[in-house]
């Protein structure tokens, strides 16, 4: 496995046909019903835009998708909102997306551990892992087994909240 992560809006990705379908087609057009990204987006979603100007929205509201590659084919994404808050810059992420089909692989940790170093280079002090009052099964998972190598990669995790602090 040679995984690498590509931030799509933050790295310009769209003139990459692969990456920009891949984002149309499993990132804006596959959204959960009901998801907080949903709810909070929902009238800016029903606009009537080309992909590409959607992008360009929700980029100016700062949300952004890690695209993973092995190789050159892309294996999931993890798409987050940045926020500030106070005088730390935090990456909300709200949804880790492997296809069924690549599934127990073991692209889940190295996914994330993209994430990880991406936030370090781009100067983020933290990362919310989805909503601590819904508790998706797939950041539980994640929290649980970032937990076990807290030292290994230098980070810190309030399980509780669901805040990984870099």
């Amino acid at each position: 496995m040679n995984l690498e992560g590509k931030l799509f809006i933050r790295e310009n990705l769209f003139d990459d046909e692969t990456a920009r379908d891949y984002v149309i087609q499993k990132v804006l057009t596959d959204i959960d019903s009901d998801s907080e990204f949903e709810i909070k987006n929902q009238e800016l979603l029903r606009q009537e835009y080309n992909p590409f100007e959607l992008m360009q929205k929700l980029a100016s509201l700062g949300y952004d998708v890690m695209l993973g590659y092995d190789n050159e084919e892309i294996i999931g994404h993890i798409a987050y909102q940045q926020h500030q808050e106070e005088d730390k810059i935090s990456w909300h992420m709200f949804r880790i997306f492997i296809p069924e089909e690549k599934r127990g692989r073991g692209y889940f940790i190295p996914l994330f551990k993209e994430v990880i170093k991406k936030a370090r280079t781009y100067k983020i002090s933290r990362l919310k892992m989805g909503n601590e009052k819904t508790k998706n099964p797939y950041m539980v998972v994640l929290i649980n087994a970032l937990k076990r190598r807290e030292k290994k990669l230098g980070i810190k995790i309030d399980e509780e909240n669901h805040l990984l602090t870099l």
